[in-house]
């Protein structure tokens, strides 16, 4: 089976502050569906504001929130910093989500999901905080997140394992605090992009890993869209 999976960064600070329109944002989702993704994965996503219109574009796909995301919070005006994942009703079927220690709420999605071929594939999704002019609790809280996603891809080397999402690590840079922490996660995967390209004003900050144990055919290539991120879009035979 041939698995395509986009994910990318929504510019939803950009939105909720009003440098942007809801209008662009229809037109990015517009840019990423015309990929026909079988997984779309959107980080920065503000919810009040972006959640009826993505379904609307992509009625043909299943939504999937955080596990600790509840219906008041959507609601939330300042929930901007968050993530959503869509798959495809008639190659993906949703599976059993998981909770995992120490991770920001809304920043990440931990699942199983079954695609077509019967296979299990696991997929952490995250959206790491920035540590430029952060808090001292932010930068405490990036490297609490990567210890985490650590100790869960540890535990689940040997299986088929997807991670993604906007890292705000710059691994061809060595930059960005915790890069160390990072590493370690960087190190036990397998890096699908094949140009390495800089996804935002100069830094690598999204990717696109798999697990070292799956020998299969797999290629993450830019996707250009309205977004001040470079998307990523992966191919993936499996």
């Amino acid at each position: 089976m041939e698995l395509v999976i986009v994910q990318q960064n929504v510019c939803g600070r950009d939105v909720y502050e009003g440098k942007r329109n809801i209008q662009d944002y229809e037109i990015l989702i517009k840019e990423v569906r015309e990929e026909n993704p079988d997984i779309i994965f959107l980080t920065e996503f503000y919810y009040r504001e972006m959640y009826d219109i993505t379904q609307e574009i992509l009625e043909e796909y299943e939504f999937i929130k955080p596990v600790l995301l509840s219906e008041e919070d959507e609601n939330k005006d300042g929930l901007y910093a968050s993530c959503i994942l869509a798959i495809k009703k008639t190659t993906v079927n949703k599976g059993e989500r998981f909770e995992l220690a120490n991770m920001l709420d809304y920043r990440y999605i931990c699942a199983d999901l079954n695609i077509k071929t019967g296979k299990i594939l696991k997929v952490l999704l995250m959206y790491v905080p920035q540590t430029y002019n952060a808090t001292r609790y932010r930068v405490e809280q990036k490297r609490k997140m990567l210890v985490s996603a650590n100790k869960y891809i540890t535990r689940n080397s040997n299986t088929l394992i997807f991670v993604g999402g906007d890292m705000n690590s710059d691994i061809d840079g060595k930059t960005t605090t915790w890069i160390k922490e990072f590493e370690q996660i960087y190190e036990k995967l397998i890096d699908t992009d094949c140009k390495k390209k800089a996804t935002w004003k100069g830094k690598r900050l999204d990717y696109a890993l798999i697990s070292k144990t799956m020998k299969s055919s797999v290629n993450t290539i830019p996707l250009e869209t309205q977004s001040d991120h470079i998307g990523l879009r992966t191919v993936w035979n499996i």
